[in-house]
């Protein structure tokens, strides 16, 4: 039987082209979108020096009505915003993940809490790629046991 890839192989082969081109292009651009998710939750998803920042922002004390969903760093919800990276290109291609934890202070002087974890592409690949190629394997080993199973018993001539 020819080796062939399934058409499993080839579905998720396409999150792994997407990972990588998004992995190279967060090293010259920087991409940023924002949702609200809650009347008291923020979350920012940036895309910048081959790392995924996952941000929430919570306000500390109760705000006026609608001024979470206009203190979002000047970004309209829902939008996806892209700018040249700020960053040095000569920055690590694999770098560490991170947890960070703070506060900020918006225009208007409401606080808010932020928790940000930062993950890095090659992590996410590292994670995705076992799992895809197992798969397949099995798929493989499956197909190839059902072709033999299909395939007329030998017999042989004493």
């Amino acid at each position: 039987m020819p080796l062939r890839p399934t058409a499993f192989f080839y579905i998720f082969l396409l999150p792994v082209v997407i990972l990588l081109w998004a992995w190279a292009d967060s090293r010259q651009q920087q991409t940023d979108w924002v949702k609200v998710v809650s009347e008291d939750r923020v979350l920012f998803l940036t895309l910048a020096d081959s790392r995924l920042h996952i941000r929430s922002r919570q306000p500390t004390q109760a705000l006026p009505d609608r001024h979470l969903a206009r203190s979002m760093d000047d970004r309209p919800a829902g939008r996806i915003f892209r700018e040249p990276s700020s960053t040095a290109a000569a920055d690590s291609w694999f770098p560490a993940t991170q947890v960070l934890h703070g506060h900020s202070t918006d225009r208007a002087g409401y606080h808010y809490r932020e928790a940000t974890r930062i993950v890095p592409f090659w992590l996410i690949l590292a994670a995705y790629l076992p799992a895809w190629l197992s798969l397949s394997y099995y798929y493989a080993r499956r197909r190839r046991g059902k072709y033999l199973a299909s395939l007329p018993p030998q017999t042989h001539a004493a």
